[in-house]
């Protein structure tokens, strides 16, 4: 929706506004980006850290068994 909008404006007015509002654009994405990822690191750890356990575990008894 907000793309369309864009391309009716003035090409020179968008590329000053974009060039002024682009850190500020970048720093948020950034940031959003960042604790999206950590968020869904942390989810996978827990989801997957009792399997990792367990294939280790195993890992190690065929370790002593051979």
């Amino acid at each position: 929706g907000s793309r369309s909008t864009v391309c009716t404006v003035c090409p020179i007015a968008y590329s000053h506004a974009r060039r002024r509002f682009r850190p500020l654009g970048i720093r948020l994405t950034r940031s959003f980006y960042t604790k999206n990822y950590m968020e869904c690191k942390r989810a996978y750890f827990r989801d997957n850290l009792g399997q990792e356990v367990m294939d280790h575990g195993e890992f190690n008894e065929c370790g002593h068994f051979t």
